[in-house]
């Protein structure tokens, strides 16, 4: 039930932390960063797609409103809009069902122990 705009900022976090483990893993030889970059890569594809979704059935609708008061679509370009719109927008609550499963995924006590071994100071 989270607006777009949150799942839109989880991208963008998603994408700094994909160019931090990109960046740590050159400097840490001996750790496997790629079993990490894998979710976040498909978490920033399912989000990414799910925010386009969400700007093409904005923009969509919004010519849709705003025609009215230039000159008046024809009906079935107004059907075909609202089609696209629905389309769009089916695609975007399975983008969202996509992201729950990831996400689980993710946070789970595999990926943490993953984190938890390359956050671990060295020996002196």
């Amino acid at each position: 039930s989270s607006p777009a705009s949150t799942l839109h900022e989880v991208r963008k976090d998603s994408k700094k932390l994909r160019y931090l483990l990109e960046f740590t893993d050159e400097m840490l030889p001996g750790h496997q960063l790629k079993q990490l970059l894998r979710p976040v890569r498909q978490l920033q594809t399912i989000l990414g797609d799910h925010q386009d979704c969400e700007v093409q059935a904005h923009e969509l609708l919004r010519f849709k409103k705003a025609r009215p008061q230039e000159k008046p679509l024809v009906g079935r370009t107004h059907m075909a809009l609202g089609v696209l719109i629905d389309n769009l927008n089916a695609q975007k609550i399975r983008e969202r069902q996509k992201f729950h499963r990831h996400f689980d995924k993710f946070s789970g006590k595999r990926i943490e122990k993953e984190f938890r071994a390359i956050c671990k100071k060295p020996a002196s």
